[in-house]
């Protein structure tokens, strides 16, 4: 207790979800999800009463995933491409078509977190949070996030390849972190990772 920390508590959380799937099969799969939910813990402290957000409650989420994949090998057009001589140098090339071809995509997107706002006390140069103000009251920006890969496969006789291109946050969205408070009475806003391309081969013996 001397730390701030007791063993007691009470919340409730509700909420509902809505998921669907279509399962790869020939061409494209895709996954649809979207949830709302409230959750709130209850205010113990001496003359509060009720309940205040959660420290993880965002309210609303939504996930949405899907992909095309293409086969070049059915195409004699392809096959003949294949067999010259410039096609393993051209097929370096990111947007190369190959033998399998599949381009898909993540958006997410969830509401911003709760959190107490702090205030700053000027005598003594440090960040406070008022014992009987209210808690979360203030929220965050919402998060949101759209991410594009690139996934070839070449297939050999001993071996196979797979290159890929995932450009995560093609946006290039500010997305929030936390809020950092600097000794002087400002702050700073931490955000997470921008956009960020990633490249990468495998190869299976």
């Amino acid at each position: 207790n001397f730390l701030g920390f007791v063993d007691v508590g009470e919340g409730t959380s509700e909420g509902i979800e809505l998921f669907l799937q279509k399962k790869f099969t020939s061409k494209w799969h895709g996954t649809f999800s979207y949830s709302h939910s409230i959750s709130e813990t209850k205010d113990y402290r001496t003359g509060k009463s009720g309940y205040f957000p959660s420290d993880y409650d965002r309210r609303d989420g939504l996930t949405i995933v899907s992909g095309y994949k293409i086969n070049f090998r059915e195409f004699e057009w392809y096959e003949r491409i294949k067999q010259s001589s410039l096609f393993p140098i051209i097929a370096w090339f990111p947007f190369m078509i190959s033998d399998n071809l599949e381009i898909s995509f993540k958006y997410r997107y969830s509401g911003g977190l709760p959190y107490t706002s702090k205030k700053y006390n000027y005598l003594v140069r440090k960040w406070y949070v008022e014992s009987n103000q209210n808690i979360n009251e203030s929220r965050s920006n919402y998060y949101s996030r759209l991410d594009l890969m690139i996934l070839r496969r070449f297939n050999f006789k001993k071996i196979n390849i797979t290159t890929f291109l995932d450009i995560q946050n093609i946006f290039n969205r500010d997305n929030e972190w936390e809020k950092i408070y600097l000794e002087d009475g400002t702050y700073t806003m931490s955000y997470q990772y921008k956009q960020t391309p990633i490249m990468g081969i495998i190869i299976e013996f």
